[in-house]
């Protein structure tokens, strides 16, 4: 008898996409939406669940302060 391992599921919070993590995700793994090609992170496993990813190459951006 073959056994199959179950494959992740989880919903692209930027278009509802159902997007497969494999059998085993892994928090902190990025993926790519093939659906709206938003960059995303395995933020939680219980319950599986993905987030926008953080970049280092982001700015914080104070509309209040001087340049």
């Amino acid at each position: 008898m073959e056994l199959r391992k179950k494959l992740a599921v989880a919903d692209c919070p930027d278009c509802g996409e159902r997007i497969s993590l494999g059998p085993r995700p892994r928090a902190g793994r990025q993926i790519t939406c093939s659906e709206c090609g938003a960059l995303l992170e395995i933020i939680s496993l219980q319950p599986l669940e993905l987030d926008w990813a953080s970049s280092a190459l982001e700015v914080d951006w104070d509309p209040d302060e001087e340049e």
